[in-house]
């Protein structure tokens, strides 16, 4: 794959400016959220786009048993499909 990459370091910008941003809380990474981190990084995101997400949350997620590692799913957003790749 080749393109331009958009690096979203939402776990550098999120725990301090998202009450109660952590993983275990099921908060869901939406698009507000996607567009509040590229605004403060100074990203113009364009169709086509790779986008590449950075929660902060692999340490955690590697710290659970493998039937715990199952079954995380968290919150979703119906939008985030389409922010990402629009129909």
């Amino acid at each position: 794959m080749i393109g331009k990459a958009v690096f979203l370091d939402v776990a550098m910008y999120s725990p301090t400016r998202i009450a109660g941003w952590d993983a275990t809380s099921g908060l869901a990474i939406t698009v507000d959220v996607l567009e509040e981190v590229g605004r403060a990084e100074g990203i113009d995101r364009v169709e086509g786009d790779i986008l590449i997400l950075r929660t902060g949350w692999l340490e955690w997620y590697l710290g659970l048993t493998t039937e715990a590692q199952l079954k995380v799913g968290g919150a979703s957003c119906s939008r985030v499909p389409n922010w990402i790749h629009p129909i």
